[in-house]
């Protein structure tokens, strides 16, 4: 016969059970066993663990304990119980990592869900005295109804009837449980979150991961540059890419002006030719003067180009010399 399971709903069986061993939490009250003495060797009544001698006591105890984890109201029974294995032939010793049967120095005393702040305890140590029946050596008890979980160890000495006890105890939370180990938190980047956690069980988000579980993405943004236009444009418009023109120089190019000398043409005299005088007969008559012609002058006219002044010529004026008739004197 076989048995199909719904690989889906097998998973989030697996996932609701996960969930609801987180929430109840988890740690441990641990209990560090120091030192132990008893000097004079004495068992509970006051008789000596081994045979009484003329001088006292012949031969130390064999203690071995019984530890008893509690609440702080209880006065019996126990939450927890640990047995050590038996310390020979010792009044006086300090405890080794290895209590015996099994069991590591220091004690671990689990408990679930939040932790309550208190706890009693109890030790008893016994002599072990084999087949002839073990006696009771002392009995340790304490009681704290205020601590706090904390990886500090706190140091306490319990005074029996007898002996005495000198122990370390603290409170811790299991892996990845936080406060009074009722907060879990356990780091993760996968797909159901990303994020670390601080020393309270906060969780903390991986980079571009944001929400409660860490599991909503943060997209990059795209920074735009919005320019402002006048109103009568579209309104829909979210970019405008404006190009500036570029403003070309362009440089002026004077043209020179040449200043062409004036040439003046100097004025040329005609000499004058008198003719020779005859002296005749003295006849009067009219006098007939020649006439005069004046020569204009002409001046060059002045062709103003571009950027050249033409020169200008200065037209030469002639002088033509006035010839007198001579006169005829008649008889």
């Amino acid at each position: 016969m076989r048995i199909f399971v719904d690989g889906s709903r097998l998973l989030g069986l697996l996932f609701f059970r996960y969930c609801v061993e987180t929430v109840t939490g988890s740690g441990s009250l641990q209990v560090n066993l120091i030192q132990y003495s008893n000097v004079r060797g004495l068992d509970y009544f006051g008789s000596c663990c081994e045979r009484v001698g003329i001088t006292g006591c012949v031969g130390p105890c064999d203690p071995y304990f019984f530890v008893c984890y509690r609440q702080h109201t209880q006065t019996s029974g126990c939450l927890q119980r640990y047995e050590t294995g038996a310390f020979h032939d010792s009044n006086t010793f300090t405890f080794p990592s290895d209590l015996g049967n099994g069991l590591s120095n220091p004690l671990k005393f689990s408990f679930s869900g939040s932790w309550p702040g208190s706890f009693g305890l109890e030790t008893e140590a016994w002599d072990d005295d084999g087949i002839t029946g073990d006696d009771k050596i002392d009995v340790f008890t304490y009681s704290n109804s205020s601590v706090a979980v904390s990886n500090v160890w706190a140091s306490v000495q319990l005074k029996g009837r007898r002996s005495t006890l000198d122990l370390q105890f603290r409170v811790i939370c299991d892996a990845n449980f936080y406060q009074t180990c009722s907060v879990f938190c356990q780091p993760r980047d996968d797909s159901l979150g990303h994020y670390t956690c601080d020393s309270s069980g906060n969780k903390i988000c991986l980079n571009d991961w944001t929400g409660e579980n860490c599991t909503i993405a943060i997209l990059p943004t795209t920074e735009t540059t919005t320019t402002q236009i006048p109103s009568t444009m579209a309104k829909n418009i979210t970019f405008i890419t404006t190009t500036e023109a570029t403003a070309t120089e362009v440089s002026t190019t004077e043209i020179s002006t040449t200043e062409v000398p004036t040439t003046e043409v100097p004025p040329t005299e005609v000499p004058t030719t008198e003719g020779p005088t005859t002296e005749g007969p003295t006849t009067e008559g009219p006098t007939t003067e020649g006439p005069t012609t004046e020569v204009s002058t002409t001046k060059g006219s002045t062709t103003e180009g571009p950027t050249t002044e033409g020169p200008t010529t200065e037209g030469s004026t002639t002088e033509v010399p006035t010839t007198g008739i001579p006169s005829t004197e008649l008889p």
